[in-house]
């Protein structure tokens, strides 16, 4: 244990290439992962498995051999026993290796989908455990890592599926007074919610266009927070370039503002989706959203030198610009930048590229659906 211990400790350092670092890329939590080896099983096979993933990733193998797939496999068994402990089942080590897990499928270079089954069980164990403020250091840093991920795997996926209340206690909360840097999720967190109610008033037998005047108003005061954060965004990325600072700190804060603006655009970008879902579109509004398209364009190609993993974030923020624009030269841009990507961060290239991205807006920005059998759209909405 004593040398799994160290060994973790080494892949995590925060002194590593931000190009190649877990404790930036992947949660300031793993650093408290090696004093916590040896009090739960589960814990101590998702360490061992994301320290054999990690070395895999660094080789630049595209195959991830039996050695890594071998402790992969020994980390989800012991997994699934810890979790049929009620006890144990919920315990901050447990949903530490859920964490952990997730992280491997992406440095393993799997096919989609498996992460989301890991993120999927973490929201059922933080279902179980209910609201419980943080004891300790170790499960604050792990319930701030686990927010981002829980938000936007339960805009892509049904099966991570909170109610109204639940999103406020357990990603909301706490999240009201961290300024710029973290107003995206903070937002980003209200949008499953928010695509509820809008299908629900649809849905509603007693339908008027009224019904929907209130949470348009509720979106647009959202757009004026997202606007007003990426303005403080840019002025902060404008300026860091003029700091004399050492090299692996210039790097993390150019890396991290980049990869945050781009996310409070996301947000911008789905939040003036919800706009058109309830039946509000206008040419500024289009405009916009296209905008911020082109300027998450420009924020990926200048997080090009700290790809693989500090980039990573910028491959779903490039889904999100191409379904947001018309424009076919800008997403002609998008989409190649996006198998580059693809070929820097995850060793492969997505078959049929367009197909793929149009699939990804219907899921992640739903829009109106066909009129055939109605006089209202059918919303293509999956939660709930």
């Amino acid at each position: 244990m004593t040398r799994l211990a160290s060994s973790f400790a080494e892949k995590v350092s925060p002194s590593i290439d931000i190009r190649f670092q877990l404790f930036y890329n992947f949660g300031t939590y793993l650093a408290e992962v090696p004093r916590r080896l040896g009090t739960n099983a589960a814990l101590d096979a998702a360490a061992e498995s994301l320290v054999s993933a990690y070395a895999f990733y660094c080789s630049g193998a595209l195959t991830a051999g039996y050695h890594p797939l071998s402790k992969y496999n020994n980390a989800i068994s012991a997994l699934r026993h810890i979790l049929d402990d009620p006890v144990r089942a919920t315990s901050s080590e447990t949903l530490c290796a859920i964490m952990m897990l997730m992280s491997v499928p992406v440095l393993m270079r799997m096919t989609d989908g498996v992460t989301a089954n890991h993120m999927e069980g973490a929201s059922r164990v933080l279902k179980c455990r209910g609201y419980i403020p943080p004891r300790d250091e170790f499960e604050k840093l792990l319930m701030l890592s686990l927010r981002g991920p829980v938000v936007i795997e339960a805009l892509c996926y049904d099966k991570v599926d909170f109610t109204r209340q639940e999103w406020q206690d357990l990603v909301q909360s706490g999240l009201e007074n961290l300024g710029s840097d973290i107003k995206w999720l903070s937002l980003l967190s209200r949008i499953p919610e928010l695509y509820r109610r809008c299908r629900a008033e649809w849905q509603s037998p007693n339908f008027t266009e009224e019904n929907l005047v209130g949470l348009r108003y509720e979106v647009h005061i959202c757009l004026q927070e997202i606007r007003d954060a990426a303005v403080k965004l840019r002025e902060r990325l404008v300026s860091s370039k003029q700091l004399v600072l050492p090299v692996l700190t210039a790097n993390f804060i150019d890396a991290h503002l980049l990869r945050t603006l781009a996310l409070t655009l996301l947000t911008g970008i789905v939040l003036n989706c919800i706009l058109k879902t309830a039946g509000e579109e206008s040419e500024p509004t289009k405009e916009e959203a296209s905008g911020w398209s082109a300027e998450i364009l420009r924020l990926a190609e200048a997080s090009i030198p700290y790809q693989p993993l500090a980039s990573l974030t910028m491959l779903f923020c490039l889904y999100a610009a191409w379904s947001s624009t018309e424009d076919p030269t800008l997403r002609h841009s998008i989409q190649v930048l996006l198998q580059d990507y693809e070929m820097a961060c995850l060793g492969r290239k997505t078959e049929n590229m367009v197909e793929c991205l149009e699939l990804t807006r219907d899921r992640f920005l739903p829009t109106y659906g066909n009129r055939a059998n109605s006089d209202r759209p059918t919303i293509l909405l999956n939660y709930g």
